[in-house]
């Protein structure tokens, strides 16, 4: 927002950078592995009660299907036969489905760090001597890696505001650094 004051609520004194944008971290189950079974075992008795119920309305209403020899549901769908059901079997499916879950959050939560670490490593250089015209290139580039990313993220107009106010604010704050490595070099 224009002519908006942020300073009451972001003291220059607490610009980072991002300030509106937290760090996502995934979700871990701490659960122990008891709970987690009985749980599962819930989740079970209700998917069978809910079959039961489906399997007895679809034999009141005789929606049997010839072809494929079961009941099916009012939308089409077959319904598997209630003493099919065996409750170890369904929360070990279940089990599975927890584990492959928890691996993929798992998996993209260390690409999301592999890409933040290789955009941070190639932008600052530890290796050239700390001038401050080298100081000032290393801080274009990380403003300009900052830029991108927020350019490359589908958000919305509010939020894009806020990150271009904080950007705009640290901006203001780098040139400032810069200045005071300049003085004290000079």
């Amino acid at each position: 927002m224009e002519g908006f004051d942020w300073s009451e609520f972001l003291p220059k004194d607490d610009v980072v950078g991002y300030a509106f944008m937290t760090k996502v971290e995934p979700y871990k189950d701490t659960r122990t592995e008891e709970q987690k079974y009985n749980y599962r075992k819930l989740l079970t008795q209700t998917m069978k009660d809910r079959n039961y119920r489906a399997w007895k309305e679809a034999k009141k209403a005789n929606r049997w299907d010839h072809d494929r020899e079961c009941y099916l549901d009012p939308k089409g769908n077959i319904i598997v036969e209630p003493s099919t059901l065996i409750v170890e079997t369904l929360i070990e499916q279940l089990k599975n489905e927890d584990e492959e879950r928890e691996r993929e959050q798992t998996r993209k939560a260390e690409e999301e760090e592999l890409k933040s670490k290789k955009v941070d490593d190639g932008i600052i250089n530890t290796t050239k001597e700390m001038t401050a015209e080298n100081l000032t290139k290393m801080a274009d580039k990380v403003l300009m890696a900052k830029e991108l990313e927020v350019d490359s993220k589908s958000a919305s107009k509010s939020t894009m505001r806020s990150v271009v106010v904080v950007q705009q604010m640290s901006q203001v704050r780098l040139k400032k650094l810069k200045r005071k490595v300049i003085a004290k070099i000079a």
